[in-house]
């Protein structure tokens, strides 16, 4: 399970989410943070110069190390990996997801409004997407509760079909519903 974070609330929250799922279904999970670098700007004919790509590399580090612990603290029995990229957010945690040949994309969802996704689009959206596996975008305030009922939305296509045979492993692990 590869459970991208940004060290918000409601990212904290998805890498709780991804912690019992994982716990649950015996799986790894990779805490990924992707950063992208800033850019340099000079202006007259002073610049003064700080290595800001190694400082939010670092502080990166640190957050992603905090959170681990924090996460393995609370769930000891789940492998947690930790995975630090540079890029942009979506197209890393996409890279991310193929190279490492994930199951399962768990992150958060914030709710951005319809203003905000048709001017820049949101990251969950654009995973959503994008993904070759399956994306479990968790809102804000949602606590794991085990599984007991999955909602597939389905016009009946073989490609539809085929996703769903795939969900039944996943249902099975939980002795969960599906309703098509």
């Amino acid at each position: 399970i590869l459970c991208p974070t940004d060290f918000s609330k409601h990212a904290m929250n998805a890498a709780q989410y991804a912690c019992a799922l994982a716990d649950k279904l015996n799986s790894a999970l990779i805490l990924f943070h992707t950063y992208e670098s800033p850019a340099d700007f000079t202006q007259g004919q002073f610049t003064i110069t700080t290595n800001t790509e190694d400082l939010l590399k670092s502080a990166a580090s640190k957050n992603l190390s905090a959170l681990r612990q924090k996460l393995k603290n609370k769930f000891p029995r789940v492998k947690l990996e930790t995975m630090l990229e540079t890029g942009a957010g979506y197209s890393e945690i996409l890279s991310a997801a193929n190279k490492q040949n994930v199951d399962l994309i768990v992150m958060g969802s914030t709710g951005t409004n319809k203003l905000e996704r048709l001017l820049m689009g949101s990251t969950a959206s654009r995973v959503l997407q994008h993904a070759t596996c399956p994306v479990l975008c968790i809102p804000k305030d949602a606590e794991f509760n085990d599984i007991k009922k999955i909602v597939f939305a389905t016009d009946l296509k073989d490609d539809n079909i085929l996703s769903a045979t795939k969900l039944v492993p996943f249902a099975a692990a939980f002795g969960a519903e599906i309703v098509f």
